[in-house]
């Protein structure tokens, strides 16, 4: 419960960090991005693959269904 006469608290605001913190996170960031995009390319292929199968068969660039994800690779 807040009392009329509590008085207010202040907290202070984060000090500033400088260049070189700014640029070890955008770097950390940048670096953490393409291993993410890198581990996530082959389960985009596979998923790409079997979204457009029956296209692929229509044209006969693909000979038969795929069966699961590892007739894929």
């Amino acid at each position: 419960m807040i009392t009329a006469n509590a008085s207010p608290v202040f907290v202070k605001a984060p000090a500033e960090k400088g260049v070189a913190a700014f640029v070890t996170d955008f770097l950390m960031g940048g670096v953490s991005a393409a291993v993410s995009k890198t581990a996530a390319a082959p389960i985009e292929r596979v998923k790409l693959l079997i979204q457009n199968q029956d296209a692929m068969i229509k044209t006969g660039r693909l000979s038969e269904p795929y069966k699961g994800i590892g007739d894929c690779f």
